[in-house]
Formats: structure tokens, sequence, C-alpha cells
């Protein structure tokens, strides 16, 4: 485990091994130190979302040759900073920093003009007469911001109202991810992978009866018995639901309310030793968070409650992405999650916290502004939502066990159970209304098209990366697809339509 910022070495602050940089010549450059820092630890043993720490030292061309970029070499580096240490800073900062006089200086000492300003300044201060900046992009690592590095993009673009309070906590939080399942135990694999070094414990619901309230097996609870999730075996609280819903058959969303019910009720009660300022996040089994934004939430404090996601939306599989995103509030604090929602995780998904009759006493108790708010955006996506995201006979089993409340209850109908006709939606992304999208273009090269664990696996995962029955062919004008290897539409020049 590499030590905590403040039991860094000094080496640590002073001069990184790993980097290699020009120097100017009127400083000479240090030797490296015998200990290794912690910027150049082992990737298993780092902790903290720096810069450095997540990939090797990059460098950066200046108009004066090649210079390293690593927040952990000498100030005499050209495009580092002044590191200081002290009670209140011991950490290395990562912003893009100048001399004194206000203008940058190239390796051999000559003062170079300035060639912009940086980029995300959101407020400035004075200390000691000195303008100081606190928010600013990290130049060694994009993607990540703030003085510390620690703030990814989908929290940079977010709607968060306090971006200036943010700072690093001392110890991390412990995050809860709870999650009802019913067969969708591809996309549970990826979220174990995904999440499974930033999540403390995975509370999974799994039930003896389906969202229909027809007896299904145990199929989770098979697959944790004989080593199919050995990786994560320690992580995972496994909840038994073995009634149903009074009511549940007649109306489908009383079933429905009552799986995160219980699943919150009884899975957060048997967790022992919770902190006040814990994570609770509250999942679909086809919702996955992005890792960088769990991990923000899990080392920052300054962030208000309750939040949401923003994220990309698919159907039957990654290739087929939908307009827009879908924006799920779904995390808090364990102490909110007791305080206002009585422990119930349906009432923290339907956005209702203000109205409940413990929020005004939470917030004046703690002293927090309850704002809600959503990491990423319309245009930055923190998380995926792939819906219906199975074989054709996975499709079938959600079919028939679909809740009775959702209408029209499309597992109802015989033709729409029938395994050709939902290969012909694969085909052509329609609905089992007979309607047909218009989806944007996507490529699985494209940021946040998958999470990483799928695009590691290509070839167990292709029938989520790839289209099965069709290669999509989506191009700008309008996503339109069916077309033929030419970039052709087929013969008749209509698209193709999905056959009962």
């Amino acid at each position: 485990m590499s030590p905590s910022p403040e039991n860094w070495p000094p080496s640590a602050l002073t001069w990184c091994p790993a980097s290699s940089g020009t120097m100017r010549r009127s400083r000479p450059r240090p030797a490296p130190s015998q200990e290794t820092p912690t910027c150049c630890a082992p990737r298993s043993t780092r902790t903290l979302p720096c810069c450095s720490r997540y990939r090797p030292a990059r460098r950066r061309r200046s108009s004066t040759g090649w210079t390293s970029c690593c927040p952990r070499t000498p100030p005499s580096i050209s495009c580092a900073p002044r590191l200081a240490a002290s009670a209140s800073n011991p950490a290395p900062r990562c912003w893009r920093g100048r001399p004194q006089d206000g203008r940058r200086r190239s390796p051999r000492g000559q003062r170079l003009s300035a060639r912009r300003p940086p980029r995300y300044l959101l407020s400035a201060g004075s200390a000691g007469g000195r303008a100081r900046r606190k928010w600013v992009e990290c130049v060694c690592l994009p993607g990540w911001h703030g003085p510390s590095c620690g703030v990814p993009t989908v929290v940079q673009y977010s709607n968060l109202p306090t971006k200036e309070r943010l700072v690093p906590r001392e110890v991390p939080r412990r995050v809860i991810n709870a999650i009802n399942v019913n067969h969708e135990f591809d996309l549970l694999d990826v979220r174990f992978h995904e999440l499974g070094d930033v999540v403390d414990a995975f509370v999974v619901c799994e039930s003896n009866f389906t969202a229909y309230g027809e007896p299904r097996p145990l199929k989770f609870r098979e697959m944790l018995t004989n080593g199919t999730f050995e990786y994560i075996r320690h992580k995972v609280l496994y909840v038994f639901l073995d009634h149903f819903p009074p009511g549940g058959r007649q109306d489908g969303w009383i079933a429905d309310d009552y799986l995160r019910t219980f699943l919150t009720q009884d899975g957060v009660s048997r967790l022992r030793n919770l902190r006040p300022d814990d994570v609770f996040i509250i999942d679909d089994a086809d919702e996955i968070p992005a890792r960088d934004g769990v991990l923000f939430l899990k080392l920052y404090d300054g962030w208000t409650e309750p939040f949401a996601f923003h994220m990309r939306k698919s159907l039957y599989g990654f290739f087929w992405k939908q307009p827009g995103t879908l924006e799920v509030v779904s995390g808090c604090t364990v102490d909110m999650l007791q305080a206002v929602y009585g422990l119930d995780g349906i009432r923290l998904r339907r956005r209702q916290y203000y109205t409940m009759p413990n929020f005004r006493q939470y917030e004046n108790r703690t002293g927090h502004i309850l704002v809600q708010w959503s990491l990423g955006s319309p245009l930055h996506f923190a998380g995926w939502h792939c819906s219906w995201c199975f074989t054709p006979e996975g499709i079938y089993f959600k079919l028939v066990s679909a809740q009775n409340g959702d209408f029209p209850r499309w597992g109802d109908y015989e033709d729409k159970r029938d395994l050709n006709y939902i290969r012909g939606l694969i085909r052509t992304g329609g609905w089992f209304d007979g309607t047909q999208q218009e989806y944007p273009p996507a490529d699985p090269s494209e940021h946040m098209y998958a999470p990483k664990y799928l695009l590691k696996n290509y070839d167990q995962f292709r029938y989520l990366l790839d289209n099965p029955y069709q290669e999509p062919r989506s191009t700008a004008a309008g996503g339109r697809r069916h077309r033929g290897p030419e970039g052709r539409l087929p013969a008749g020049g209509k698209l193709d339509e999905a056959e009962g």
C-alpha cells in the first residue's frame, strides 16, 4: 500500500527518477533518491488519482525541445510547478505554473511569451500577497483537473454547484453499491471488474420469484458457490428475497418498488461499522456508473447530495446508441439514506428528497446544502445504461418475467416472443411496437463507447459490442442504418423491417 500524502518521502516531492527532463543550466540536476517515490510505485499500490500514478510520466513539447511533465520532478523543469510541502499542503500540485514575474521561462532561462491562459481557472485568491490558482487542468493526464489532479472530466463538466469547495479527504470513504439481479450476469461481471477496486461492498439481491411472480432458480447464488465470481466474492453481500409482495401480481409497480426497498433495508442493515459519510449507490443491473466518478466520490469532500449519473443509452447492445442520456438519481451518503429516506432505495430513485419529513432536520443538523446534482452531462457520459442487452434467449426470458404494470407487456404476445422476431429487432434496432429509431453514429473506438473491461475482452462480449446479425453502418447524416457493403441502401431504397 502506498503511503498517504502526508507520509510521502521527501524524494516524492522533489525528484521522480521515472521522468527525464531538460534541466535549466542554472540549477544542478539532483541525484535520484534510493527510495522509490510513490509516483513510480507499481500500479497495484497506487491509491490516489494523481496524474503520474495512473500513467507513466508524460512529456510535453515546448519551443525549446522536450521537457518533462511529471509533477514530482524538480522545480527547475520548465513545465513543473514549484513544489512545496507544508502541513496544510503536503501533496504535490500539478497545475501549469509560472515564475514569480508572471512570464514563462525556457529550460535555459530565457523568457517566453505566454501561449495562452490556463484553461480552467474557476477562482483565484491571495495568500501572502501572491495570487493562487485553485482550479486548473492537469497537464500530465488528460481528463483530470484541479490542484491535485483528482477531479475527473465527468465532475468538471457537471452541474455541481460547489466545485470551489472540493478538497481531497485524508481517509477515503467506503462505497456501497446495491443491485437487484435477475439474469443480467454478463453485465454484473462487467460491473464487478469495472468498479471492483473502488467499491467496498456490493449488495446483490436475488429472489426465487420473477418480477411477474413466477418461480425462478437462484442462478446467481449458484454462480457464487461454484466459483464463477470467486475474484469478487469477498466484497459481495448476498441478499435473498424469499417471498413475493402482496398485490404485486395485480400491480407490477408494487413488486418493482418492493425489490429496491427490501434490497436497501435488509442489505444495508446487515453491514457493520458503517460511517455516516460512506457513499451508497443503488443501480439496476443494466446501469453501470463510470469508475472515475465513483472514485471521485470516494476521495473528495465538498460535493452535495443526492447525486445522479448521466448515462450513455444503448439498446440490445452498445452498438445501438440512443440519443441523449439517462439521468439516474442513485446515490447519497449513508447518513442521508437513513435520516431522510428511511433506508428505502426507491425513495432515493424518485428524486423527492425535499418532500421527505426529515429533510430539513437533516440539512440543519449536518449544515449541508442539499442540492441534487449529476455527474457528467448530456455530452459527457458518467456511465452506461444498456437496455435489453442480452442474447435473443435472454431477451425472451426478460419478456416473460417482466412485471405486470409496464404496459404493453410484450411478453403476453406470442409473436413477440418468437426468437426470429427478436433477432430481427436486434438486427434493425427496432422496437416491439414496430417503430424504427434514428440512431447517432457509434463506433467502438469512441470515448465511453462501453466499459473498459468489455473492450479488453472483445471476443468474449462481441454480441454486446458488434451487431451479431448485421453490422451497423451509421453515418453522420442522421445515423441511417441498413446500408450495403458499399454504403448504399438495399434494393428498393427502403430500410429493412423486422420480420415476425
